[in-house]
């Protein structure tokens, strides 16, 4: 096993988690009838392991990811939510 991988898949899980609920959170604070918001996280080539982490963390807090892009060296994550 490569446990630097792992170790690594799960601090960038928990950053663009914690990141993404935070935003959501003061977006809802700001604006009441706001329903969605962009999230830049400056890593690049996110597999689909930890995109399908993130999505299932996210659900649970009735967040949604609409789409995942790389742009550059970054992540944009459009995010819906409730």
């Amino acid at each position: 096993m490569d446990f630097e991988k792992i170790i690594s898949r799960q601090t960038l899980n928990q950053r663009v988690i914690t990141d993404i609920k935070r935003m959501v959170e003061e977006k809802k604070s700001e604006d009441s009838d706001a329903f969605a918001l962009v999230y830049e996280a400056d890593a690049r080539g996110i597999d689909g392991n930890v995109l399908q982490e993130i999505r299932d963390a996210l659900a649970s807090e009735k967040i949604s990811l609409v789409s995942v892009k790389e742009r550059g060296e970054n992540t944009i994550f459009n995010v819906a939510f409730s």
